[in-house]
């Protein structure tokens, strides 16, 4: 499979054009997806989410919002982005963080990061529409662990177009995975997604029965997430925040450099579901993109 250009190779101070989730990351659920998290400061429970647990409990970190926030915003009109700071207090680092994502990947700064390891075995999911995007929690055990540092998967979910750009150009979606160590800290694995003839086999759960209204759950059957995953784990990194309300900062964003392909018909089926869910790319404010130089 074929990386997205700019991220073929590291590139040191240089315009980056070419390149998905997300990272979180990350729409809101009834488990928050990038922003339906409490405040990063706050721990977060450690044990891995039961399915049904996973979907219905504020307190699951989200790349993307909190479940009560599931219903408050939008990513158009008078409830979209670009008021979500001043739609509930709550929500002001929205409005005036410093440190947002997502980012248009322009410029990376070539680095040997810390090491990547996904310990993704599968398991049963639950799927779920939280009105803002497909969200799945996965019942077993799965981790990541990056620098030493183990996460465990929260959920994770997809959006439409991408959240991430790569010379201000989204690419057809992004897939982010939400992570939480045992302090709470975030960590959301972005995939970016393009459009193709078909999809990989540990992504047919997306031809099953998917919850096509906001607030259904249904069973999703068992998943293959490393499967779903590129074969090269190369990346890039930055800190940023959840993409949807609170907007809470402190989130490690890892994006993989290799996209995944989906069939044109899954990716349309996903937009169908939760539509256009991608918040529109914040300024770097001086913050570096980190592109691995490991061999």
């Amino acid at each position: 499979m074929s990386r997205i250009p700019f991220l073929s190779s590291p590139v040191t101070g240089l315009l980056l054009v070419g390149l998905a989730t997300s990272m979180a990351g990350c729409a809101p659920a009834s488990a928050p997806q990038e922003a339906a998290s409490p405040s990063l400061g706050a721990p977060v429970a450690t044990a891995t989410p039961t399915p049904s647990a996973a979907a219905s409990s504020p307190a699951t970190p989200s790349a993307s919002g909190s479940a009560s926030a599931a219903h408050e915003f939008a990513y158009e009109g008078a409830h979209g982005p670009a008021h979500w700071g001043s739609l509930n207090p709550a929500w002001e680092t929205c409005a005036t963080g410093t440190k947002q994502s997502p980012v248009d990947l322009v410029r990376q700064k070539a680095e040997d990061l810390p090491s990547l390891s996904l310990d993704y075995a599968g398991g049963q999911m639950v799927l779920e529409n939280t009105g803002h995007a497909l969200q799945a929690t996965v019942a077993q055990p799965q981790t990541l662990v990056r620098g030493g540092q183990q996460y465990k998967l929260v959920q994770f979910h997809l959006h439409t177009p991408s959240e991430h750009l790569v010379g201000s150009k989204p690419a057809d979606g992004e897939l982010h995975l939400v992570h939480s160590d045992a302090k709470g800290r975030l960590l959301v694995l972005g995939v970016l997604i393009t459009s193709g003839e078909s999809s990989p086999q540990a992504w047919s759960w997306l031809s099953g029965q998917l919850p096509e209204s906001p607030g259904v759950t249904r069973p999703g059957g068992q998943v293959d997430l490393r499967g779903m995953m590129p074969s090269d784990l190369a990346h890039s990194a930055y800190e940023g925040s959840l993409t949807t309300p609170p907007c809470t900062e402190g989130v490690q964003w890892v994006l993989l450099d290799e996209p995944v392909t989906l069939a044109a018909k899954d990716l349309e089926r996903l937009e169908k579901l939760a539509g256009e869910n991608a918040r529109p790319a914040q300024p770097l404010n001086g913050r570096e993109l980190e592109q691995d130089e490991t061999p």
